[in-house]
């Protein structure tokens, strides 16, 4: 990052300082801002943070020894009182540590020129930070979201990836309650906003889709006024805001009303996803490694964003054909056993769904096989949802062998048995009673799909299959 001096860092955060207050010590320089101590190096700022299970606070003098400039610790915490503060070094006294330091990333954020590209949604979110990046990354210096940086810590962290050099930051936000976009977004002040579309995760918080909506539209005010705002056009509620938003927007999708669309999306016979997508009287023909018609999605507003910075079309084709997804999303495993595709990360009926079709669209003739566990915070949902799941299994599927594991997966398993002669359908309450049993369900070349949500641990029954000779 480009330094700060403590004395901005107060500016920006009203901080009261302890420990070295002369003016040359006030001008001494932070080049790196982190949370956890053992990221500290000679420079940093370390923010203490209190958390569920660990108190940064305790990780004080870990700090100071390992070279920190200042330290960043909320106020009459009795752990950050009782650490002595070494000659030359400051502490600087917070209500709220996280709060500073996304008023800290704020300030830095609007002292730098990069361009800003914000992106929410229910499904595809990191996926659409991925190929928003590649897109732009063949002509423009650009950092993205790294991990699941993408809350009220993470996008903070982000920011402060900025360089001076850096022209485009592509930051994820996630959220699961009201307020959550709204602090990010004006975190990020974006000049682009992107929204994939309006799912059911987090609905348990949210009440309805409709609230799911408008939480992610707290992105909005925040836009810069030149700014543009890409929606999901083939999602109703989305394209229901059509005009009544106080922003430039523009619509993308498959269905022809959308400025972008895709053309066409078909898996080739090296399970990649052959796109051609058209936009503004331009046709964008190129191949992602990537599987799933879906994930045509993530390229719209990637080829929009691009276009909009003025990226030519050549460069906008290169770059997005050197996408690489993120890990346990579709990321296909090629085994002496099977074909694996681990799409463990995290789960919904939207995205198990169209992880679903992505296994259809594989051209082979071997079994397949379908993985599936509990999907989280679906609240009242969570039984039609899981039902959904089930019925789509057995009626619109190529699926042969459905393994439900968890115990709301069961509704997935009832709503499937007995729907169709040519599925069978095996139920296991827990992970370790599944993995039991595996190796007499499955056989040499199936190709297997595991999905659920993060929580139910699949990566490493992923891990497992990918291993078994």
């Amino acid at each position: 990052m480009k330094p700060m001096t403590i004395q901005q860092i107060i500016q920006a955060t009203g901080a009261r300082a302890a420990g070295a207050a002369r003016k040359e010590d006030l001008a001494r320089c932070i080049n790196h801002i982190v949370r956890d101590s053992r990221e500290v190096t000679e420079g940093s700022l370390f923010v203490a943070i209190a958390g569920e299970n660990v108190d940064g606070h305790r990780f004080i003098e870990t700090a100071w020894q390992q070279g920190a400039v200042a330290v960043l610790a909320k106020e009459h915490n009795a752990l950050a009182e009782a650490a002595a503060i070494p000659p030359g070094r400051t502490v600087l006294w917070v209500p709220d540590p996280v709060l500073a330091m996304g008023q800290i990333a704020h300030a830095y954020r609007l002292s730098m020129g990069a361009c800003c590209i914000a992106i929410t949604g229910s499904v595809g979110k990191t996926s659409c930070k991925d190929m928003v990046a590649a897109a732009l990354s063949g002509a423009r210096r650009t950092i993205k979201t790294q991990a699941n940086f993408n809350n009220h810590i993470g996008v903070p962290l982000t920011l402060f990836q900025i360089e001076e050099d850096t022209q485009a930051a592509v930051v994820e936000m996630g959220m699961n309650h009201f307020g959550e976009i709204d602090y990010l977004a004006s975190l990020t002040e974006p000049e682009y906003g992107i929204i994939t579309n309006i799912g059911l995760s987090h609905i348990e918080n949210l009440g309805s889709q409709e609230g799911i909506l408008q939480a992610k539209l707290e992105m909005v005010p925040h836009i810069k006024q030149a700014g543009t705002l890409f929606l999901n056009g083939d999602d109703p509620l989305l394209y229901g805001m059509k005009e009544a938003l106080p922003v430039q927007t523009e619509y993308f999708g498959f269905e022809a009303h959308n400025q972008a669309r895709v053309l066409s999306a078909e898996l080739n016979e090296q399970a990649q996803l052959h796109v051609q997508i058209e936009y503004r009287g331009e046709v964008y023909d190129f191949v992602l490694r990537t599987m799933g018609r879906h994930m045509a999605y993530n390229a719209l507003p990637a080829i929009m964003t691009a276009v909009h910075l003025g990226l030519t079309h050549e460069e906008i084709v290169q770059g997005l054909e050197q996408y690489v997804p993120t890990p346990h999303r579709l990321e296909i495993i090629r085994t002496q056993s099977y074909l694996l595709i681990d799409d463990t990360y995290n789960a919904n009926p939207v995205s198990m769904q169209g992880a679903l079709e992505a296994m259809d669209s594989i051209p082979s003739a071997q079994r397949r096989v379908a993985i599936l566990g509990d999907m989280f915070e679906l609240g009242d949902f969570a039984r039609q949802g899981h039902e959904q799941i089930g019925r789509y299994v057995a009626q619109n599927s190529k699926v042969n062998v459905l393994i439900a594991c968890g115990s709301a997966a069961r509704w997935i398993y009832e709503a499937a048995k007995g729907r169709e002669e040519s599925l069978r359908c095996y139920y296991f309450e827990d992970v370790p009673t599944m993995e039991k049993n595996l190796f007499t369900i499955l056989r040499k070349d199936d190709i297997i799909l595991l999905k659920a949500s993060h929580g139910m641990a699949f990566s490493a029954v992923c891990d497992q299959l990918a291993k078994h000779q």
